[in-house]
């Protein structure tokens, strides 16, 4: 990722207080993921960048190019980014959802089975999105 992008999204983190854990939570991805984009030893899709922008409130424009004004209009539209960052939403949820219910199992002994078998399946999808070309999808 471009240096001067790495920078405004440090700039807004620490402005917002926003920690890399809790905004890799937010955007589905891992700690470890989200700090290689801001270390710049890997570079997310553009659709991630811009994704990052949103989920804190960043003028993509601005995010992207340093024009512009740096917070977005609450009452903007997210504009029309791959489903594939959406679904990773999606998962995050699904995590959040199956711990929730993990507490009602009655038969303790099957929890770490359950929670292995589950954790695979959702670790086998973010995988397969992270893998997916976003460029070849929206050309």
């Amino acid at each position: 990722m471009n240096e001067d992008i790495i920078n405004r999204l440090k700039e807004v983190m620490r402005e917002k207080g926003l920690s890399q854990s809790q905004l890799a939570e937010d955007l589905g991805l891992t700690q470890g993921t989200l700090s290689l984009y801001l270390s710049g030893k890997n570079s997310p899709k553009k659709f991630m960048i811009v994704a990052m922008g949103y989920e804190m409130g960043i003028n993509p424009e601005w995010l992207l190019t340093g024009q512009g004004e740096i917070f977005r209009n609450s009452e903007e539209n997210i504009p029309d980014l791959p489903e594939y960052f959406f679904i990773n939403r999606r998962i995050k949820e699904i995590k959040t959802l199956v711990n929730e219910e993990l507490t009602y199992v009655n038969d303790k002994n099957k929890i770490p089975n359950i929670k292995l078998y589950l954790k695979a399946l959702i670790s086998e999808a973010t995988h397969a999105f992270d893998k997916l070309d976003v460029n070849e999808k929206n050309t």
